[in-house]
């Protein structure tokens, strides 16, 4: 392969000392749950976030999941969610005994809030804006609705580590957020894990106990639980490169730019989001063409890796096909699904590297 899609080992190869050390100490002490090292992420990642309190889980669903449970979500309860997203956001739903409510994306892939709020209108009292590829959600949008009707939102920040819109983080925004460690994520663990980030106290000891059976102290059961734990091991690594996610949020920015500036001539493509670079961390790079079959044709010519993120919208996914979205269209979600592709990038990718997909896509028309 020229140019991969993904090559963590850039990011890793300088901490493996650490790695090794961290590991090393843990193995040593058989301190495998809970522990100073699960205490001293959840503290670093809550002050890196901008919250007061973080919760380490089993996995970015896994805090979807129990976030939704620990604010309320349940007997069905309808939860506003996009067309495009993982399906993790709407899986979540369901397990947390909530009623998915699909609504469509605008043409950058975020949540349509108008769409949104028409649904609000009519009694849905919680949200999950997904913060899509890298790009925040309008978080004065969600404070508007917020304050106008008194909503629910559990913001899913999966891709979004580190995405920010005039000083305000995401995760900040709702009553609660959602952040996956998944190994591929702008911040990954070495294996699965996630988080949930919250101000209330109530809500964050909610967390605590429903991550551990429901238990508020041992073998006292106040809820109907499940085992979902960020282990030692994995806030160790985690700290580890929590310490580098600025510098690597930056070079995903940059290379976004460049990516920018060698495809501007071509108008057979659209780069997503790209002119928000600002608050933007690019966890992916998506482009859009009506000939996007041309461009995957030639890249795969080329050697070169690229992603589809998501080639099929959730109201089309097979699994909710007694739901009955099937009959129901969401144009700009099925759009991006249909007509994106997404192109290599990540901390460490070169210039060459980058021109080489750029000419790739160029040759291709």
């Amino acid at each position: 392969m020229k140019v991969p899609f993904m090559d963590m080992w850039r990011m890793h190869a300088p901490l493996k000392e650490e790695f090794t050390k961290s590991f090393n100490s843990i193995v040593e002490r058989n301190s495998f749950i809970k522990g100073k090292e699960l205490d001293a992420f959840e503290s670093e990642f809550a002050s890196w976030v901008g919250t007061n309190k973080c919760i380490g889980v089993g996995s970015g669903h896994d805090a979807l999941v129990l976030g939704l449970k620990a604010l309320g979500v349940k007997d069905g309860a309808k939860v506003i969610v996009p067309a495009m997203t993982f399906i993790s956001t709407v899986e979540a739903v369901l397990q947390a005994g909530g009623t998915p409510e699909l609504v469509d994306v605008d043409t950058n892939g975020l949540i349509d809030l108008a769409q949104a709020e028409e649904k609000i209108k009519i009694g849905i009292k919680y949200m999950i804006p997904v913060h899509l590829y890298g790009k925040l959600v309008d978080p004065y949008k969600i404070n508007h609705l917020i304050e106008k009707y008194n909503i629910v939102v559990m913001e899913d920040c999966a891709q979004a580590h580190g995405a920010t819109l005039d000083n305000i983080n995401a995760g900040t925004i709702g009553h609660a957020s959602a952040f996956s460690f998944y190994p591929g994520k702008n911040l990954g663990a070495l294996g699965d894990g996630g988080a949930i980030c919250t101000n209330s106290k109530s809500v964050s000891e909610k967390i605590i106990a429903l991550r551990e059976h429901g238990q508020t102290e041992k073998y006292h059961h106040k809820y109907i639980g499940m085992t979902s734990r960020l282990d030692n091991m994995q806030a160790a690594f985690l700290s580890i490169k929590l310490k580098h996610m600025n510098n690597w949020n930056k070079q995903r920015i940059n290379g976004a730019k460049l990516y920018q500036e060698k495809l501007k001539e071509n108008s057979n493509i659209e780069l997503k989001g790209i002119s928000l670079a600002g608050d933007h961390v690019f966890h992916l790079l998506i482009i859009n063409s009506k000939q996007i079959d041309k461009v995957i044709e030639q890249l795969t010519s080329d050697q070169i890796a690229f992603g589809r993120h998501y080639p099929v919208p959730i109201h089309k996914l097979e699994c909710f096909e007694s739901i009955g979205w099937d009959k129901l269209s969401f144009p700009s979600s099925e759009d991006i699904a249909y007509n994106s592709i997404s192109l290599p990038l990540f901390p460490g990718i070169t210039e060459e590297e980058i021109s080489l997909v750029c000419q790739s896509i160029n040759s291709s028309f």
